[in-house]
């Protein structure tokens, strides 16, 4: 491993000296993104949470370690990596193999079946809640506990249209909706987060034509004074108020035929939309850094515990600052 160590210093300083946003450069940042998120995540929490139910190796062939598998398996969800991708990354690139602690010219890799079982076992054992539960364990531990707002908002997450599989047919559980002038077919991701530090505290996924307004009670954990949300959860104050008595409904105002906002409204509206917009930040993340533009399983319910787990590990990406501080 120290020779690993070595030749992973060695390229990380080569690409320090390339300036502009090249090539190198952008490699560079993701060698700062895997370092950071290796250390935020709680690896040890996980495994000690998971090893009492992983396969003791007493018949057939001896299992990989538990440790490596996690980290094959959450660096391909950091990525958007598929499995063959994962490995091949893992295999080939010094920046991936450094993230999962193996030389891939000593150690031994899994192939792709492994990576399938571990996959489906870790589905099995409800993998995604035990990450939701140990990442909000950790945040809360450096004193990003619940505050008194929640923000709510959707986002759309596109599904491909292809027939060219085994039914030969698109997923039932997935529909289109209309954006604008355009039409989407996919999935709607709705979350509920914290209003003032940011931090996603629940989510939901639904078919696309599902509109905002009908999951916002269960994006509230309760405790609420205010609800902020944009001009599609006008008019759910019964909602909001029947799951958290204490909130105030500041979701925007909205404008109708003959009847447009006033300047009062309208800088009502921008002051509420400085706060609400911290709910568009783990959208960012999860398009943007972590690649994820495009649903990857047939049902909603595979999507949805895959969701769960990349909303965690968005809350430690926002966060990354604040646990490596706390460390």
């Amino acid at each position: 491993m120290s020779e690993n160590t070595s030749l992973f210093s060695v390229y990380a300083e080569n690409l320090k000296s390339v300036g502009g946003r090249t090539l190198e450069a952008r490699q560079f940042a993701i060698v700062e993104f895997n370092r950071t998120m290796a250390k935020v995540i709680p690896w040890a929490v996980l495994e000690e949470r998971l090893s009492p139910r992983y396969y003791d190796g007493k018949r057939g062939r001896p299992p990989f370690p538990l440790g490596l598998m996690l980290r094959i398996y959450l660096l391909a969800l950091l990525h958007n990596y598929g499995d063959e991708r994962v490995l091949f990354e893992v295999c080939c690139n010094v920046v991936m193999a450094e993230f999962c602690g193996v030389d891939p010219t000593v150690d031994k890799i899994p192939e792709r079946t492994a990576l399938v079982r571990f996959r489906t076992w870790l589905r099995e054992h409800e993998f995604a809640t035990i990450l939701e539960a140990e990442v909000a364990a950790a945040l809360e531990a450096i004193g990003l506990e619940l505050k008194r707002g929640t923000s709510v908002d959707s986002t759309l997450i596109k599904a491909s249209s292809s027939t060219k599989n085994q039914t030969q047919s698109r997923d039932e559980e997935r529909s289109s909706t209309r954006k604008g002038e355009q039409y989407y077919l996919g999935m709607k991701l709705h979350v509920g987060v914290d209003s003032e530090t940011g931090r996603v505290h629940s989510m939901e996924c639904t078919t696309a034509r599902v509109h905002d307004s009908q999951v916002i009670g269960e994006l509230l954990h309760g405790e609420e004074h205010e609800v902020y949300g944009d001009k599609a959860y006008v008019g759910q104050t019964a909602k909001i108020q029947e799951v958290a008595p204490q909130a105030t409904d500041k979701t925007l105002a909205k404008a109708r035929r003959k009847r447009p906002l006033t300047p009062e409204q309208e800088e009502t509206n921008r002051a509420k939309n400085r706060v609400r917009a911290r709910v568009e930040h783990c959208f960012r993340v999860l398009k943007c850094q972590f690649g994820f533009r495009q649903v990857r399983y047939r049902g909603l319910a595979r999507n949805e515990r895959h969701l769960r787990s990349l909303m965690a590990l968005v809350n430690l990406y926002q966060f990354r600052r604040q646990l490596l501080a706390g460390v």
